[in-house]
């Protein structure tokens, strides 16, 4: 994931790990990068790991806010039709 450069892209990457595994490699990836635009499922993962949130449906954002003022609740608004 560590590819040197100043801004991390990445689709999933620790999709596939436990949550311990997967935070602990998300958090040093994130602390060699100086910006980071991820796309997550893991909405505690994002919540925890992220300062802010952007969401999408369809292409459009829907959902664009700090992750401290956001709870796993309304993130579930995103998987709603």
């Amino acid at each position: 994931l560590f590819t040197e450069r100043p801004v991390l892209l990445a689709d999933g990457p620790v999709s596939n790990l436990d949550e311990h595994q997967g935070m602990a490699l998300l958090g040093d990836t994130l602390e060699r990068h100086d910006s980071a635009v991820v796309a997550m499922h893991d909405r505690a993962l994002a919540l925890a790991c992220f300062q802010r949130v952007i969401g999408l449906r369809h292409g459009e954002p829907v959902l664009d806010a700090p992750s401290s003022t956001l709870t796993l609740a309304d993130l579930d608004t995103l998987y709603r039709p």
